[in-house]
């Protein structure tokens, strides 16, 4: 799914006096400010918001641009602002030209030769290179042999590892504080024997029962050679691909399904299981139904998030804003700015066709006088950035040559006034896709509630030169992504196996400040770079009517050539390989200060209770993690025991409890117990009687300054439950 949050993440040293601020803040009242009392963000959105806010406060008191200072500004081809502006222009003007040319052939309208050969001319100028995707059919043996990159052994030593001895006497009581919960690791319990009980009784003596956390192992993820990008390679050489000419690259997987069949799905869900990133052809969706002439009617008061950025070919990376007179900056940067604003569906659509309709202006120019291109093109760029100024808030003169992506427009939002769907149209279609496609049925069906960024569908506009930073999904869930089109994206994707390395490079290129938090940083990699370092690159073209699927632990990330339109959402396979994924990247997220999105204990715990159908291997792994969970709830009950904090019992759980919440303000997840604070109280204009609305957070968040007295915490279920549901997983 892509993701275009542009923010970072608090680091654990600066976590409480952060925590002390905003919760001081938020019980005792701001003057000039009132919380909204529906939480419509994600909780990602809000402590990577809290993150951008500190670093920005970091950068003023250091007084130094984080832009500047970063080590790679000078790499690559060297430009002036005013030349940076100019190549940007005009890499736009002719991006916006060949899209409109390509779409107005294929609608039939006439054009000389010679006008025909000019537009191939200018193609030329902006071409993507390097990019390889293979026809495979559906009844080939792919390289994988069921083995998901050859890694399911090493995620097997990860999350499966050998009981060992643990402590035979009572930890010190500061150990007892509650604690972050971790998947890898040694634990001192075997699972096919212990019972729920002693792990309860082991907690309380301080015994979490399991090895303490090793960050320094996880603050990379896995840099194996496993041999199969090699077999790769000669896979699909047998299938057009030339190694020779492609030093680097590494193909991705192409398949047909032809028909609607059971078998050819089948053979098509096993294919696609198997890869880190393959193209789908033969899917069909209704996409008048996601255009945005349609949603513009639909929901024209929609409040869209866009965001600015410098339009430029995929190997570039120059800043936009402004640099020093007389300094110069280079292409092979990776920190990337973009600029948050907000506009409505409508008004998105009037920018979005008054780029389209320049476009098709400039071309039949051309068309009537091939010899005036030049002319055209120039004219093109002024006329791109008056467009440019009708979205958003008004652009200052020197940045309307940048352009606006309309990202997460979120499918199922509800209306306040009725049960229905504003969307019910745009959701039957989602609903249409088989289950290994579909955002529900999944891994994901188990926090019993739609996320913003986990497993909400969503719909993203793009003009030529928007773009996707490089990340992984959520916890490295997969993700599908359908381009309805018009136009062409490019994606870049690096498989599991080398995310380790590849963090390693990025830790290197961000400077060790920015990389500190490796998952919420926004950067566009250099392409030259990553094959300099010997990273194997997946690089791809998706076309209309093309489903990108990106495989467990992908990183990836994207532009848009042309005019696209893309529906994406996050895919949880209910498969061993992909929640050992996700814990191993909760502990890759632990080491590098970020919090887990996706809910892990509620998850299990759900799948548990529920009786989901497992094989051995699954089972295993979710019970241990539910171990885990148990270990932790029972240290946050001896805490607030300790510390004589009224729990309200299950059957008093409060209304406005979410089935899967998280701290308000770090974003940590909350399964079992939850600490609800009243932030505000306001008036019911329907009653005139007071409403007072209360927010989760963590009790770390909490602790570190000392609300307990307007706090009141809530409990899901009772430890007796727990040790219940545990014990009823039999190995």
């Amino acid at each position: 799914m892509e993701r275009s949050e542009g923010s970072s993440s608090p680091g654990k040293d600066e976590e409480n006096s952060v925590a002390q601020e905003k919760i001081a803040e938020v019980v005792q009242g701001p003057k000039n400010h009132v919380r909204s009392a529906k939480r419509k963000k994600s909780a990602r959105s809000s402590s990577a918001s809290n993150g951008a806010k500190k670093q920005k406060r970091a950068v003023k008191k250091n007084k130094t641009d984080p832009i500047q200072a970063q080590p790679d500004c000078s790499g690559g081809i060297q430009k002036t602002a005013e030349e940076i502006k100019e190549f940007s222009s005009d890499w736009l003007a002719r991006k916006v030209l060949v899209s409109s040319h390509i779409e107005m052939r294929s609608k039939g309208i006439a054009a000389s030769s010679e006008a025909i050969e000019k537009m191939k001319e200018i193609a030329r100028s902006v071409k993507e290179s390097h990019c390889h995707d293979c026809h495979v059919e559906l009844s080939d043996d792919m390289p994988d042999r069921k083995n998901y990159r050859w890694m399911e052994e090493k995620l097997h030593s990860q999350v499966l590892a050998e009981p060992v001895a643990g402590p035979t006497t009572p930890q010190d009581s500061k150990d007892r504080i509650p604690f972050n919960i971790h998947y890898t690791g040694k634990p001192f319990f075997d699972p096919k024997t212990v019972k729920g009980q002693d792990i309860v009784d082991a907690a309380k003596t301080g015994n979490k029962g399991f090895e303490d956390f090793d960050e320094q192992r996880n603050k990379f993820l896995y840099e194996e050679d496993t041999g199969i990008v090699e077999e790769e390679k000669c896979f699909f050489a047998g299938r057009g691909f030339k190694p020779e000419e492609s030093k680097g690259y590494v193909p991705i997987p192409k398949f047909q399904l032809k028909d609607d069949s059971e078998e050819s799905w089948n053979k098509l869900q096993e294919k696609v299981l198997g890869t880190s990133m393959c193209l789908i052809k033969g899917i069909k969706v209704d996409e008048e139904t996601f255009s945005l002439e349609t949603l513009a009617k639909v929901a024209p008061k929609y409040k869209l998030r866009i965001l600015r950025q410098l339009p430029q070919p995929t190997l570039c990376n120059f800043v936009q804003k402004p640099i020093a007179r007389g300094s110069r900056a280079g292409s092979r940067r990776w920190f990337t700015e973009q600029a948050e604003q907000f506009t409505t569906v409508k008004k998105y659509s009037e920018y979005f066709n008054g780029m389209r309709a320049a476009g098709e202006v400039a071309v039949r120019k051309i068309y009537e006088n091939p010899e005036t291109a030049d002319e055209v093109l120039k004219k093109l760029e002024g006329d791109l950035k008056k467009v440019a100024g009708s979205v958003g808030i008004k652009l200052k003169k020197s940045y309307t040559h940048l352009v606006a992506f309309g990202t997460n427009f979120d499918v199922e939002e509800r209306l306040a006034d009725t049960k229905n769907f504003r969307f019910a149209s745009q959701m039957a279609e989602i609903n249409k896709f088989k289950a290994f496609l579909s955002p529900h049925g999944n891994l994901l069906g188990f926090t019993k509630v739609s996320l913003r960024g986990l497993n909400k569908p969503q719909i993203y506009w793009k003009v030529p030169g928007c773009r996707t930073c490089a990340h992984l999904e959520n916890n490295g869930l997969g993700s599908i992504n359908y381009n309805i089109g018009p136009g062409t994206c490019i994606w870049y994707g690096i498989p599991l196996e080398c995310a380790g390395k590849f963090q390693k490079l990025l830790k290197k290129r961000l400077g060790e400040d920015l990389g500190k938090a490796l998952h919420s940083n926004d950067y566009w990699p250099s392409e030259e770079e990553i094959i300099e370092e010997g990273i194997p690159l997946q690089k791809f073209c998706q076309k209309p009517g093309d489903l990108a699927y990106v495989g467990n632990g992908t990183y990836h990330w994207v532009q848009s050539n042309d005019f696209t339109t893309n529906i994406s959402w996050n895919i949880g396979q209910p498969t061993f390989v992909q929640l050992a994924t996700a814990a191993v990247v909760n502990d890759n997220y632990l080491a590098n200060q970020t919090y887990s999105i996706m809910p892990l204990e509620t998850i299990c715990w759900n799948m548990i209770i529920e009786g989901f159908e497992m094989d051995q291997r699954m089972k295993e792994l979710v019970k241990r993690m539910a171990m885990r969970s148990l270990s932790k709830t029972q240290s946050q009950l001896d805490f607030f025991v300790k510390k004589n904090i009224k729990i309200f019992a299950p059957s008093q759980l409060n209304k406005g409890i979410y089935g899967t919440e998280r701290c308000r303000l770090c974003a940590d997840n909350l399964f079992n117990y939850i600490p609800l604070i009243s932030t505000y109280t306001s008036k019911d204009p329907r009653t005139g009687k007071p409403i007072n609305t209360s927010q989760p957070y963590c009790i770390k968040c909490v602790e570190s300054c000392q609300e307990w007295k307007g706090c009141k915490v809530y409990s899901r279920h009772t430890m007796e439950d727990l040790v219940k549901y545990l014990d009823s997983v039999e190995l």
